[in-house]
């Protein structure tokens, strides 16, 4: 949800419409597309594979499992994928379908018995309804968090590190093309039952002939655990305000519900979860309203 509501919040309000036909044609934007998707694609493979020779051979429960791929500053690897499905509103514009993937691998990697890196990539793509009446697909950002994070087993954990928003967008409509450094982190509380955690990512534009001065955003996420792979929570909704150069600022705010199960497929650990998000602040005209998203995650064994 977070790089669809900042790509809807940079589009200018007057003089935006949508087509009559539910699925118009594609656009494809051919100029640097091909290297841009297959960087993008290649940072995030190389990055999301781990030493096969690493694998644990001990499996863990799927509760255990649960709690893990629950929580943003866990020792295992993997790799969360989201399929979303955006409903738009027909007023004030008809009717615009958005089709969504978000990959975040997870793959946190440990220089000691103290410390630690948790390595944060997230790649999305799109495809949505234009202005023009066309459909535009393809890369819409490519982000990246790498947080210092002390090893621990309390309740209480936490990870801080540079954040960087690379300019990867393969189409206007998709995303704003311009690079974005900061810094960014997470806390989580975690007991026996529950998960709670939240993750900031803060970046400036360095393009100043853009509008976006920059954007902040901060995931939110409470989990409870029941029984045999079971829970539920709230999702992963992404509060985001979005500043311009002449100073003024956009929120965009949703809230969301989730049931998720853990389970093997094999020997292949897999959660598969279904979340819905309600889009209940938005400043911009496209308001997007409901969002239901199919995620699934792979749990992969790296290094800790």
């Amino acid at each position: 949800m977070g790089a669809q509501s900042s790509r809807n919040a940079e589009r200018a309000a007057p003089g935006w419409r949508t087509g009559t036909h539910l699925f118009p044609p594609t656009r494809w934007t051919t100029r640097h597309s091909t290297t841009r998707i297959a960087s993008a694609l290649l940072l995030v493979a190389t990055l999301a594979v781990p030493n096969a020779a690493a694998q644990s051979t001990q499996p863990a429960s799927v509760d255990t499992i649960a709690r893990e791929t629950s929580d943003p500053t866990s020792n295992i690897w993997m790799v969360p994928t989201t399929f979303g499905f955006t409903d738009t509103p027909s007023t004030p514009y008809r009717r615009s379908n958005q089709f969504s993937i978000e990959i975040q691998p997870s793959m946190p990697v440990s220089f000691d018995d103290r410390w630690r890196l948790l390595n944060l990539p997230t790649l999305n793509l799109a495809s949505e309804g234009t202005a023009a009446n066309t459909q535009a697909t393809g890369v819409e950002s490519f982000t990246y968090l790498a947080a210092l994070s002390p090893h621990t087993s309390g309740v209480f954990a936490w990870g801080l590190g540079p954040y960087v928003s690379f300019p990867v967008a393969t189409d206007p409509a998709l995303g704003v093309n311009q690079w974005q450094f900061g810094g960014g982190g997470m806390a989580r509380i975690r007991t026996k039952d529950h998960v709670a955690s939240v993750t900031v990512k803060a970046g400036l534009a360095t393009a100043r002939q853009r509008r976006q001065a920059g954007q902040v955003q901060i995931e939110y996420n409470i989990q409870r655990f029941l029984k045999d792979g079971w829970q539920v929570g709230l999702g992963r909704p992404t509060i985001e305000y979005t500043w311009r150069r002449g100073g003024e600022g956009v929120w965009n705010v949703p809230v969301g519900l989730d049931v998720a199960k853990t389970t093997y497929i094999g020997k292949q650990a897999m959660k598969f979860m279904v979340q819905y998000e309600l889009m209940v602040v938005n400043a911009n005209r496209w308001k997007p309203q409901h969002q239901v998203s199919l995620v699934v995650i792979p749990v992969l064994q790296g290094p800790h």
